[in-house]
């Protein structure tokens, strides 16, 4: 239980007190304050320019216009600060409407805006921007996918800025642990998940992670850098690889390039500061953010909160520099995080084994990616991406002897350095096709050292990797995307990935339609199949034989396979109403099943395993993903909104008895209600207030069989009863509650959140206490309070 120790030091009872409470609220001007609105028209299909079009400021029933220029950049200058809507249109396109944009004074606006060419000539069609959820980012995806804004990253009360935690709030999806920010979707493990930024992947980018898994406590993506991001839940389209269960595709904005801006920022995921501007005005430009733990900081000036020591930073920034018809840019994100757990010096007071124990766990990532974009034509453009990675997660616990001697128990570290290349082509064939098609190479480095210490009858090493590895994954993808008719659109593809490790090769076809049935109602039906390399961890788990020969017994492990059909109805009931429904099955095989533990399946891997062991695998296993799911939204318009999601859905895996099985994820349901309002002060203030309601079917769990573990002086589990029995309901309810303050020079922002406001006492997991010789639970967060502050000039 180390690793359930560690991150509950994170956030534990002890905060029940206020983090800090930073109450600045800077003088109030009484006079109206304006900010400078500009941005871009492209066309979605090419990113080209659309000169000429018309963009228009719609405010109480008058409207301000002005038109593009030859690059299809637009500025309107003193726009009042508050909630605005932009209308933008161009002949042979559809309008689109950016509405209740909130302008600060603070910082400028920036509008990239992206028409989407109206095929048949249909007249008006409203792309109501970040209103119409069905309109991706990438306009390759037909159903399963919602677009996300940084807006919605922070408004969401018991999002803390985070994407994964505001993306549990999605139909679907669940957390695993309120103190993580691990997701489930679709009774998928989080080992499915795929996290890219500016179409390259990255490692898990998340602080306190452990090998294997794609979540943390705190994440190291900065909301305040990110454009509009997608999230993918299913039957993603042919360009993504290498994931069964959900997609991040997140993008970062560019800085801005005419002025220079700042921001100061306080919370619960740290104190940091950024700067943007340009090197040349109109020009190339830069944005950096650096963060720093708030829980450290506060420790440096006397102010201790917690017992263990933890310390987590991180720095992310991206330069861009425009070139003839094209773009050059490069993005980087790097941060560390360090827990230290201590031993109690005193043995008078060594009641268990715990009270002798230390640990050591963190991690530390870092990836950059350098992208260039260029018009081959008026119809086809070039990307080129080219990365590198450094991912290192870590744990190492010793114990103190009655002479207070240190031993060493065990060390797992993990280490993958991954180098990237990809090139992708997008082709505008006519108005009713397009093409894209791309090839990915990827090579990863491992250098492993995990092993542990037995000490009877004898002190010995038993190594479970040590090895330095090397391996390549290559992807080739094609998709087209066909409107065939006014009301219907085809998207298909074919992705193919290869390991050469051991030549495993996967090739994955992958189609949806798309019916318009009427302007307001749609059905997409989709289809795919899908693979996932196993964790370099186990691929390369060392096993002796006799002769003390080192084997790789798991080297030949093939991909983790998938197969998705989905049925998606969806209905804008009106302007800013919407109902969407989606069934889905999916089938999973080709999944690493234990010879030694013949119950154990890896589709049931979770945050407190240890990808490390000496397990032996074999691709027998299957699993079996079933579910509908309904979303109810209400997107911002006349100051409030709100969003509910219910999933029901049932997961299974099937031992090497081939008996089925509950998976560890199968909480059988989950419904979500949030919901915020805002109150207009004055002309330049206002107050937010937003709650979110969580309600997840209990986690499966194997249970403990108290016999053997008292003999054994351990917790030991009937593992031929995997996952067998289930947790209460997770429950919380979170509110928040927001003040905006536009000054003349600087916005501000304070925000006060109350997590798990009825303190429910939901459970993480169990363990069997030796003094007592009875079960007794880890819980999750209990209520805590977070301040958050945040400036810009």
């Amino acid at each position: 239980m180390h690793k359930n120790k560690t991150y509950r030091a994170i956030i534990n009872d002890k905060l029940k007190i206020f983090l800090f409470t930073f109450l600045i609220v800077g003088v109030q001007s009484l006079s109206q304050n304006f900010q400078t609105v500009r941005g871009q028209v492209t066309d979605k299909d090419t990113d080209s320019p659309l000169p000429g079009a018309s963009v228009v400021l719609v405010q109480n029933g008058e409207s301000i216009g002005v038109g593009t220029d030859e690059d299809g950049k637009f500025i309107f200058e003193k726009i009042p600060v508050g909630r605005q809507t932009f209308k933008v249109s161009f002949i042979g396109y559809k309008d689109a409407w950016l509405r209740d944009i909130e302008i600060v004074s603070g910082k400028q606006t920036v509008l990239n805006v992206q028409l989407i060419p109206d095929v048949y000539s249909m007249g008006t069609v409203e792309v109501k921007g970040t209103r119409r959820k069905s309109e991706t980012v990438n306009e390759m995806i037909s159903l399963s996918a919602r677009t996300f804004s940084v807006e919605e990253t922070s408004k969401y009360a018991g999002s803390w800025g985070d994407p994964a935690r505001m993306a549990a709030n999605f139909a679907g999806v669940t957390a695993l642990s309120d103190k993580r920010n691990d997701i489930v979707v679709r009774g998928n493990s989080p080992l499915g998940v795929l996290w890219r930024m500016d179409g390259m992947e990255i490692p898990n980018p998340n602080h306190f992670s452990v090998a294997g898994s794609s979540g943390g406590a705190i994440s190291m993506i900065n909301n305040n850098l990110l454009s509009n991001s997608d999230f993918l839940s299913g039957a993603f389209p042919a360009e993504y690889g290498n994931a069964t269960s959900a997609v991040f595709d997140l993008k970062m904005r560019q800085g801005n390039n005419e002025k220079f801006e700042f921001l100061g920022q306080a919370g619960v995921n740290g104190f940091e500061f950024g700067a943007e501007g340009p090197f040349k005005k109109g020009g190339a430009s830069f944005l950096i953010n650096y963060r720093y733990s708030t829980l450290t900081a506060l420790e440096k000036i006397g102010i201790t909160i917690i017992d263990a020591e933890l310390d987590f930073q991180d720095l992310s920034f991206k330069l861009n520099f425009p070139v003839k018809k094209g773009n050059l840019s490069l993005f980087g994100i790097g941060g560390m995080s360090k827990a230290n757990e201590f031993a109690e010096k005193d043995s008078v007071n060594w009641i268990t084994r715990d009270d002798r124990l230390s640990s050591v766990s963190g991690a530390k990532m870092g990836v950059t990616g350098l992208t260039f974009s260029k018009m081959l034509s008026e119809k086809t453009n070039l990307r080129i991406n080219i990365g590198y990675s450094a991912n290192n997660p870590y744990f190492s616990k010793d114990s103190l002897g009655h002479d207070y001697q240190r031993f060493e128990l065990t060390k797992l570290a993990m280490n993958e350095i991954k180098k990237s290349a990809s090139i992708q082509i997008n082709s505008k064939l006519n108005q009713k096709n397009k093409i894209r098609t791309g090839i990915i190479f990827r090579n990863i480095a491992v250098d492993n050292d995990a092993w542990y210490k037995i000490f009877s009858p004898e002190e010995k090493k038993i190594t479970y990797s040590t090895v330095k590895g090397n391996l390549n994954l290559a992807e080739a993808f094609i998709q087209w995307k066909w409107y065939f008719s006014p009301s219907m659109t085809l998207n298909t593809g074919i992705h193919d990935q290869f390991l050469t490790l051991n030549n495993s090769n996967s090739i994955e076809p992958r189609a949806s339609v798309t019916w318009n049935i009427t302007p307001v109602h749609s059905l997409n039906l989709g289809v795919g199949m899908h693979s996932q390399m196993q964790p370099t961890a186990i691929y390369f788990s060392e096993f002796t034989d006799e002769a003390g020969n080192i084997l790789y017994r798991n080297k030949n492990l093939d991909f983790t396979k998938s197969t998705h059909y989905i049925i998606s109805y969806d209905h804008q009931i009106s302007e800013n109403i919407r109902f969407k429904s989606e069934i889905y099955l999916q089938k999973l095989y080709d999944i690493p099943l234990g010879t030694q533990n013949p119950y154990y399946s890896l589709i049931n891997f979770g945050y407190d395993d240890d990808i490390f062991s000496h397990e032996i695998f074999v691709n027998k296993g299957k699993g079996e993903n079933y579910g509908v799911e309904f979303t109810f939204e209400r997107f911002f318009h006349k100051n409030y909104y709100y969003l509910i999601t219910t999933s029901l859905y049932n997961s299974t895996f099937t031992d090497s008895y081939n008996y089925k099985r509950e998976t560890r994820y199968n909480c059988n349901y989950a419904w979500n209600v949030l919901a915020g309002k805002e109150i207009k002060l004055s002309e330049n203030n206002l107050l937010g207030f937003s709650a979110t309601v969580v309600n997840i079917g209990g986690q499966r769990y194997t249970p403990i069989d108290i016999e053997e573990s008292a003999g054994a002086g351990r917790t030991v589990y009937i593992d031929s009863l995997p996952f067998s029995e289930k947790y209460p309901d997770f429950f919380k309810i979170d509110i928040r509650i927001r003040f905006r303050n536009n000054n003349k020079k600087f916005s501000q922002e304070i925000a006060l959140e109350m997590a798990n406001i009825l303190n429910k006492k939901n459970i993480e997991n169990q363990y069997f206490d030796f003094e007592t010789r009875q079960i007794k639970y880890y819980y999750l967060l209990g209520r805590i309070p977070v301040a958050f502050y945040r400036i810009e000039f």
